[in-house]
C-alpha cells in the first residue's frame, strides 16, 4: 500500500443485479466472451483473466456502486473488502455489466492506460444480515447494497497476472 496514493476519479452508478451478481468488465466491442468470469465462492468474486463477477447477497435488485480510479493502491476503508483480483484491460476502459443483458446502457469507464489492474471491491449492506433471506421475496428492489471498487494500474499488458485466495 502507498500511503501517498490520490483518488484520481470517482464514478457513481447504479446496477441491476441480476442472478445475485454483475460484471465488471474490460471495454471491447468486438467480443463478449471475457464476460463469462467464474462464479464466485457465495458472496465473493470470480476473476477471469479480463473481467471479474461481483456476487451478492441478494438475487435482484438496484444497488449503488462507486467506481473509483487510484494512482496506486489506496488504504482499506472500514468495510472490509469482498476481495481483490487482478485483470487485463486492452484500451484501459472498464464496463458495469448485467448477467444476461450486457453493457448497462452506460457508457464505459476511463481507469487509465491499457495494462493489468488490481481491483477491489467492498460491499455496505444496508440491511441486517439475519433478514437476507427475508429480502430475496420482500419487493424490496433497491437500498439494500452499496459497492466500493477502487481499482489502480500495476503493470503492462505482457505481464502476467497474479491472484489472492
Amino acid at each position: 500500500m502507498n500511503d501517498m496514493s490520490r483518488l484520481l476519479w470517482r464514478i457513481e452508478r447504479v446496477v441491476q443485479v441480476d442472478h445475485s451478481q454483475f460484471v465488471i468488465a474490460d471495454f471491447d466491442e468486438a467480443s463478449d466472451e471475457h464476460t463469462n468470469p467464474p462464479l464466485g465462492q457465495d458472496d465473493g468474486l470470480g476473476a477471469g483473466e479480463r473481467a471479474v463477477r461481483v456476487m451478492s447477497l441478494i438475487g435482484y435488485h438496484e444497488a449503488e456502486l462507486d467506481f473509483e480510479v487510484w494512482d496506486g493502491e489506496p488504504g482499506l476503508g472500514a468495510v472490509p473488502p469482498v476481495g481483490e483480483v487482478e485483470i487485463l484491460s486492452r484500451y484501459g476502459l472498464a464496463t458495469v455489466e448485467e448477467l444476461f443483458q450486457g453493457h448497462m446502457n452506460q457508457g464505459p469507464i476511463a481507469m487509465g492506460p491499457p495494462g493489468r489492474y488490481r481491483i477491489r471491491v467492498e460491499r455496505q449492506c444496508m440491511f441486517p444480515l439475519e433478514e437476507r433471506w427475508q429480502l430475496q421475496h420482500s419487493g424490496r428492489d433497491s437500498g439494500l447494497e452499496k459497492y466500493v471498487v477502487q481499482t489502480w494500474r500495476v503493470g503492462d499488458l505482457n505481464q502476467g497476472l497474479r491472484w489472492e485466495d
